[in-house]
């Protein structure tokens, strides 16, 4: 039995206005009387049987906590929701038509779900409410999607894991945020794609990502970041509105595929005068990656010596030869015979072609550093130092894997295991160092970065609305340098 139903013409594609409705943190923005909704699961956005926690504002306007679960959902045309609203079980329906101009036919009706003699007197009650909120809801959602791009902007997202070709696509409405005291926001002019990105639409990582900061749906990925402040939460200073700057964030649901991110201010420095923002947004990431692994796990800043950088033409292969020089290390490389001239750029004295089976010198290295895994034990062993640390850390490990494999937390005692157990085996001192965020490292980084930007290599780059083919990109592997995401002329 239909409790209410209405409908609007919308001048939007259906699938923009399907992105902002099935998005619920927008709920409240558009339909009277709702205070907040948030998800109580993991599940992606599109399962069927997601589950909300709804607050509410009753005909007698107090606020009512309320249940709610997806039923049903066709991408970009239609998804049905049901309320554990006691006694009516009201059910929800959002239809998304094209109305044969390029723009939306909306349509939105609630129906009784129970059919108990409470339930119809309760449907009364709330036909009398919706016969008030629904036309003004439908009025305010069409104002908001046609009328305030202010409000809304372009991000690249999923709603669910599998490959980037199938679930990844451009929110052209999705919601802006706003910075809170501690963050600023940014308006992101040039973004990367590091490696491990694609590989998170798959779903891998997500327990560690679940475990650490919790998934909200739609995730948005990156973490490097270059661009101008376009608001800062109450209280900051050092920085101001208009401020250019860079910086990496720690690794959540809201990344920097998207026109602004939400950044905490310990996580951004202003660009060098003369550094060209796509260059400062390259490397912030993998140089956070390589200075876990050189600085805080090996204490290279502690001595000089000698390091051997396996992988040296991809983002985290060129970082860690520009960190280890700026310490003032010797450093060689291994990669491909066609990246020995651009790893030379890098700052590498000595190149081996590893698709030449170039001998590498024995007993030379202090800490051998692998960013393409497969390792070869006996050739690692055989070119470390007898008198200096013989340290073999690999960026290549299964921490993460393990980890969506067992749970977060038993993933990584299992790494750990696997470690020592690998240690044993080959006589080895093995490291699985990860990203973790470091002020010391972005301040570093800054510092040099007028230094190593005529080096930095850019792969490629690709507009934010060409998002997926530069994840598909990224995925086939081989990359020379850095894969770029340019987002400053995308205002709209």
């Amino acid at each position: 039995m239909t409790i209410w139903s209405g409908f609007i013409e919308i001048d939007a594609p259906p699938s923009e206005v399907f992105d902002f409705v099935i998005d619920r943190r927008n709920y409240h923005r558009w339909f009277p009387g709702i205070v907040r909704m948030e998800p109580t699961d993991q599940l992606p956005p599109l399962s069927p049987s997601k589950t909300y926690r709804e607050v509410a504002m009753g005909p007698d306007n107090v606020p009512k906590e309320i249940g709610c679960k997806t039923l049903c959902v066709m991408p970009k045309s239609f998804f049905r929701m049901q309320a554990d609203l006691w006694p009516i079980r009201p059910f929800f329906e959002y239809g998304f038509t094209d109305n044969g101009s390029g723009g939306t036919k909306f349509a939105f009706a609630a129906s009784r779900g129970s059919y108990n003699p409470l339930a119809f007197v309760g449907s009364v009650i709330m036909r009398k409410v919706l016969a008030k909120r629904g036309p003004e809801a439908l009025l305010r959602l069409k104002t908001i999607v046609e009328d305030e791009p202010a409000q809304s902007m372009q991000a690249a997202e999923f709603r669910e894991f599998g490959s980037p070709q199938t679930v990844v696509a451009l929110n052209a409405a999705a919601p802006r945020p706003s910075p809170q005291a501690g963050q600023v926001l940014i308006k992101v002019s040039s973004a990367s794609i590091n490696p491990i990105e694609p590989k998170r639409v798959t779903g891998y990582g997500a327990a560690m990502l679940r475990f650490k900061s919790g998934t909200d749906w739609p995730i948005t990925l990156g973490a490097d970041f270059a661009g101008k402040i376009e608001a800062v939460g109450e209280g900051m200073t050092g920085f101001v509105v208009g401020d250019a700057v860079f910086g990496v964030k720690d690794v959540n649901s809201r990344g920097t595929h998207a026109q602004f991110t939400l950044v905490n201010t310990e996580n951004v420095r202003l660009i060098p005068s003369d550094v060209d923002p796509t260059m400062a947004a390259a490397l912030p990431y993998a140089w956070s990656t390589v200075w876990a692994a050189l600085v805080t796990d090996c204490g290279i800043d502690k001595y000089q010596g000698s390091l051997l950088v396996r992988g040296g033409s991809g983002g985290a292969g060129m970082a860690a030869i520009m960190l280890a020089k700026s310490l003032g290390w010797q450093v060689d490389a291994a990669c491909k015979a066609d990246a020995r001239e651009l790893v030379k750029g890098f700052g590498a004295s000595e190149v081996f072609a590893y698709d030449r089976d170039e001998k590498w010198p024995e007993g030379r290295y202090d800490i051998v550093l692998d960013c393409v895994g497969d390792p070869h034990f006996a050739k690692i062993k055989s070119t470390l130092s007898d008198t200096g640390p013989g340290i073999y850390s690999t960026l290549v490990h299964p921490t993460l894997a393990l980890g969506d494999a067992y749970g977060a937390l038993a993933g990584l005692l299992k790494a750990k295991r696997l470690r020592r157990k690998q240690a044993r085996e080959t006589s080895l001192d093995i490291r699985f160092p990860v990203f973790a965020f470091s002020a010391d490292a972005l301040e570093h980084l800054r510092g040099w970065l007028p230094v190593f930007a005529p080096n930095i290599a850019i792969d490629t780059e690709f507009a934010l609305s060409d998002i997926v083919q530069a994840y598909t990109y990224v995925e086939a592997g081989g990359l020379r340098g850095k894969v770029m995401i340019r987002i400053a002329d995308a205002d709209g």
